[in-house]
């Protein structure tokens, strides 16, 4: 199977799907569905940062309570991602920025 299909980010709060731990596949979804689509700035708590497309700021709490996993687990994850070349990340001023590598393979171009 190929080609992308577009899924709106308002399915995370769907009442047709029950509240529960997310597996491997949906978080990543999240994460694409959490990056921006184009380059803005984001406040995050006392902290302002520029996102280029295909980032997202978010720390390990923030994404262990959305995805009900813990911090740890969440943090075992992402490192397995950077490690397959699905993510990079940095931290700019406190805040971790994550980069979804090839997001335009996952999303359509701006028009």
């Amino acid at each position: 199977m190929s080609g992308t299909i577009n899924i709106s980010r308002q399915i995370w709060e769907s009442t047709a799907f029950a509240p529960c731990p997310f597996s491997e596949r949906e978080a990543w979804i999240w994460m694409i569905c959490e990056a921006s689509w184009m380059d803005r700035t984001k406040r995050v708590g006392d902290f302002v940062v520029t996102l280029s497309r295909g980032d997202l700021a978010m720390s390990s709490r923030f994404s262990a309570k959305a995805w009900g996993w813990t911090d740890s687990k969440v943090r075992r994850y992402l490192e397995r991602l950077k490690k397959l070349g699905m993510i990079t990340s940095k931290t700019d001023a406190g805040v971790t920025v994550i980069s979804i590598c090839n997001y335009d393979k996952f999303q359509n171009s701006p028009q």
